[in-house]
C-alpha cells in the first residue's frame, strides 16, 4: 500500500491521541478548566484527523 497521504495523516492522529490521552490522565489528577477543555479540543482533533485518515484510505 503506497499512500503517504494516509501515512502522514495515521502520524498525525497517532501523536494527537498521545496527547488527548495525556491531557485525560491530567485532568485526573489536575481539575482545572484549561486542562479540561483542551482535552475536549484535542479529542475533536483527533477524531478530525481520524475521519480524514478514513477518507482517504477508502476514498483517496
Amino acid at each position: 500500500m503506497n499512500k503517504p497521504h494516509f501515512e502522514q495523516l495515521k502520524v498525525s492522529c497517532i501523536k494527537y491521541a498521545i496527547l488527548t490521552l495525556f491531557l485525560f490522565v491530567m485532568r485526573a489528577f489536575i481539575a482545572h478548566p484549561i486542562i479540561m477543555i483542551a482535552s475536549w479540543i484535542s479529542t475533536a482533533v483527533c477524531g478530525a484527523y481520524f475521519i480524514a485518515m478514513l477518507i482517504v484510505y477508502y476514498y483517496g
